[in-house]
């Protein structure tokens, strides 16, 4: 049988630029990087339990607890607009947007799947009208969005929530490579959408970050 994957990297030990979240079941660190020889998806290959770290691990580790959302919120929000990501992020979106809805609708519902500490709905708010929903399975997230930011927010697992709602806009950043079933994850996105409504998706870009020579260790 044809070899369908190449090997790119091992990881014998924790990356420099990695959180420690605990979550091996033992001391061995180990971690495979694949690459598909047919699309170059990369994937990673590992035996650690991922089970809570949306419960609990990734904000303790990545942001100390609810104490640090805000203040790290606050912090990125402040950023001078060349230097923001999420300043970026928002302006491609509401252009693409002003030019695809070719009527106006607005203002235009908005769902932003993982929504984090928020800032991508913070600052879609602060350029527009559009009604904006959250969707975020840790409890803190969501208490930050919607007591600190007045946003409309969801705590559940997206693809266990039945409800009866559309969206001319579904937002995913940096959040469908963390889904274990993203297949399933885009196919509810289309239920969920509006007529002539859009899917906004971004993803890590492997290739590059494979090619950088730094890119192992980031």
């Amino acid at each position: 049988m044809q070899k369908k994957s190449d090997l790119v990297h091992i990881y014998n030990s924790k990356p420099r630029g990695e959180t420690e979240f605990q979550l091996h079941k033992d001391s061995r660190y180990y971690r495979e990087i694949l690459c598909c020889r047919t699309c170059r998806h990369y994937r990673t290959v590992h035996e650690m339990n991922m089970s809570s770290l949306y419960e609990s691990s990734y904000v303790e580790s990545t942001y100390g607890g609810f104490g640090g959302i805000q203040s790290n919120y606050e912090r990125i929000m402040a950023l001078d607009p060349k230097d923001s990501d999420n300043a970026g992020r928002v302006n491609k979106v509401i252009e693409f947007a002003q030019n695809h809805f070719s009527v106006s609708l607005h203002p235009l519902r908005i769902l932003d799947i993982g929504s984090g500490l928020g800032v991508f709905l913070g600052k879609l708010i602060q350029n527009t009208d559009w009604q904006c929903t959250a969707l975020e399975t840790d409890p803190r997230f969501a208490k930050h969005t919607s007591e600190n930011l007045g946003i409309e927010t969801v705590t559940s697992d997206y693809l266990a929530l039945n409800w009866d709602r559309q969206f001319d806009i579904i937002t995913l950043n940096k959040v469908l490579e963390h889904v274990k079933d993203p297949i399933k994850m885009l196919q509810k996105c289309t239920l969920d959408l509006a007529s002539g409504g859009l899917i906004y998706i971004e993803l890590p870009d492997a290739e590059s970050a494979a090619s950088d020579q730094a890119g192992f260790e980031r």
